[in-house]
């Protein structure tokens, strides 16, 4: 009886051998030199490891795919009190930065109006989101804000400025500035985003770079053609083609515009003890023709004011001249595929009694637009009163809707 125990149990250990030598030969494998126990457990190794490696690469995948998933997370452990690492901190703001860049650049006079909506805008979003640059009137006040430093609001030196006049310089100087943060142009997608003092966001930070950095064209919302200036010259007629004062610009285009306003610009001639001495109407710079790869051609331009046309600030018809150059009619087609790739992004109502509307309060109008989903939707509201109370806009652009 024992030795039939003894056989049935070495014919049972025989069967568990064979077994796990047809699972290790699926796999292509030998038993030969090693116990099959030994080689059983290698066997079970290798499994667990290549899954591992194959869970891995797949995290992989997805977390290059959504580089703001790492900052998320730690800035909700950083919420509930969990101190983030320097070197976190440092990667997070490389990933988020690798997706593009935005750039806000804020006409000011001595402090940034609404900091407490600025400021909710700006701290909702994950690190790395911005860069800000302003120009202010009064640099020493503003070189003293709190709001300002700890938003990181960097200013530029000031230059002589005057409403209708020029406005433009201090915007060409927040622009050089901020394309030598930037850095090499083949950087991934950069705007550069122009922001007066009466403006405030409609939407998050998150949002708006959601929005942007999906294409690389610029936002330069044209006004009606019957708004811009012309005139004939030589047998051709010209046109000024005017636009809002707001602008979002792309690195390719941002770097036009420098290149070029210190081509044409002539202002800086015209300043006597800090102080612009012509008066509106009186334009000192020069408008290129479009050349042939449809952007100005500075080699072909003419004063300014050979278009005479009153009540024009340089400041609504720069971007387009010293970008793409004047209108012209056998250049339609050109115009036409410029006007359709921008979006008008600063609200602004001109339909009203006495416009533009001054906002004193957050209307009904304003949040519809702060709540419209669509990628075409305006960003900013502008003539927002700076004495007026929009706390209610707190909630609208820390929202990730």
């Amino acid at each position: 009886g024992e030795s039939a125990r003894i056989r049935a149990a070495r014919a049972r250990a025989r069967a568990r051998r064979a077994a796990v030598r047809h699972r290790c030969t699926m796999t292509g494998a030998t038993t030969r030199g090693m116990s099959p126990c030994a080689f059983g457990a290698i066997c079970r190794n290798v499994a667990i490891l290549g899954a591992i490696v194959l869970g891995s690469l797949c995290g992989y995948l997805f977390m290059s795919s959504t580089p703001s998933w790492s900052s998320l997370s730690w800035s909700l452990r950083a919420k509930v009190g969990i101190p983030v690492p320097l070197s976190v901190q440092k990667d997070a703001a490389q990933l988020v930065r690798a997706q593009g860049r935005l750039f806000f650049l804020f006409v000011l006079e001595d402090h940034l109006p609404h900091s407490k909506v600025w400021s909710a805008f700006f701290s909702a979003a994950p690190t790395g989101s911005y860069d800000a640059v302003a120009h202010c009137a009064n640099k020493e006040a503003c070189d003293r804000s709190p709001e300002m430093r700890r938003l990181g609001i960097q200013t530029v030196d000031t230059v002589p400025t005057k409403p209708c006049v020029d406005v433009v310089s201090p915007i060409y100087q927040m622009l050089r500035k901020a394309i030598a943060i930037a850095g090499p142009a083949d950087f991934p997608i950069q705007k550069f985003i122009v922001v007066g003092d009466s403006t405030l966001p409609l939407k998050s930070l998150t949002r708006m770079r959601d929005i942007l950095l999906r294409t690389s064209s610029s936002d330069i919302c044209p006004s009606p053609p019957d708004e811009w200036a012309s005139s004939k010259i030589s047998g051709t007629r010209y046109y000024v083609v005017k636009h809002h004062r707001w602008v979002i610009l792309s690195r390719r285009h941002a770097d036009i515009f420098v290149e070029n306003w210190q081509k044409m610009s002539k202002y800086s001639s015209f300043v006597k003890h800090g102080n612009i001495t012509v008066e509106p109407g009186d334009y000192k710079w020069n408008t290129p023709r479009m050349g042939l790869d449809g952007f100005a051609n500075t080699s072909d331009a003419f004063p300014r004011g050979n278009i005479a046309v009153p009540s024009r600030c340089p400041e609504e018809e720069v971007f387009t001249t010293l970008i793409f150059g004047l209108f012209e009619n056998k250049m339609r087609s050109r115009w036409r595929s410029l006007f359709s790739a921008g979006k008008c992004r600063t609200y602004v109502n001109w339909k009203c009694e006495r416009p533009p509307e001054e906002f004193s309060r957050v209307t009904p109008l304003l949040r519809q637009l702060a709540l419209n989903t669509t990628e075409d939707g305006f960003l900013f509201a502008g003539r927002m009163d700076p004495t007026a109370n929009f706390g209610d806009l707190t909630s609208l652009v820390t929202s990730r809707r």
